[in-house]
């Protein structure tokens, strides 16, 4: 493991495999070690999260209150489900296209939104209000076919779950905590963990009146 972090330059790549070596040794230093991580992603917060240290989350969440005001007939839960799939796909850009012509904040392709709303144009993807508004009635679609379980619409959405054997896979994964469910869902969470991350810190932000704050070890209950 060391070799391959001398390899690499990027922060976040080390930070996994520091919480790799965590998983397997189970030594609390490693913990501490990736806990001063100077790159705020899933296995910095994680760790600090394990080590009960108290966390500055309120910096790290920006336009949030937009997606509220559009989204007010939303719960929470909507709301910060939209947020986090914004900030990972487009890092909250507006005219964000991709290379496989996803556009938008929400990285939407039009052919999703074809069949749930006839009036609509391709400059509207551009448009905030629009944008979330689709995403929204997509994500609806998604409820009705994969039966409500919101971890696997996360991974639908951005077409990672491909059989009903994988969502029946996550759902099962619910009754583990996060550290069993991160070695059975590897293929899956590889690349997509900070989707848990920004769904933390936007539920957390959106619902401070709650006595129980989620936590990334307890998100399968949350979800």
């Amino acid at each position: 493991m060391e070799n391959a972090k001398k390899k690499s330059s990027n922060k976040k790549f080390i930070d996994k495999v520091d919480f790799l070596e965590y998983l397997i040794t189970k030594d609390e230093s490693i913990l501490k070690l990736l806990s001063s991580s100077k790159d705020f992603n899933f296995y910095s917060y994680y760790a600090n999260e394990l080590l009960g240290n108290k966390i500055n989350e309120d910096f790290k969440i920006d336009s949030l209150n937009e997606f509220k005001t559009i989204l007010k007939s939303s719960n929470s839960k909507t709301i910060a489900l939209l947020y986090a799939i914004a900030k990972n796909q487009s890092n909250l850009e507006i005219d964000k296209v991709s290379k496989d012509f996803r556009v938008g904040i929400m990285q939407l392709k039009p052919v999703w939104i074809k069949d749930l709303s006839k009036e609509y144009n391709f400059n509207s993807f551009f448009n905030m209000e629009d944008s979330l508004n689709y995403a929204k009635a997509y994500l609806e679609s998604l409820n009705i076919k994969t039966n409500n379980n919101l971890l696997s619409i996360l991974f639908k959405y951005n077409k990672e779950v491909k059989n009903l054997d994988q969502i029946t896979a996550l759902s099962a994964i619910k009754k583990d905590d996060l550290l069993t469910s991160y070695i059975k869902l590897f293929p899956l969470l590889e690349g997509n963990e900070n989707y848990l991350l920004w769904y933390t810190l936007a539920y957390n932000k959106l619902d401070k009146k709650s006595k129980e704050r989620l936590e990334l070890n307890t998100i399968w209950e949350n979800l």
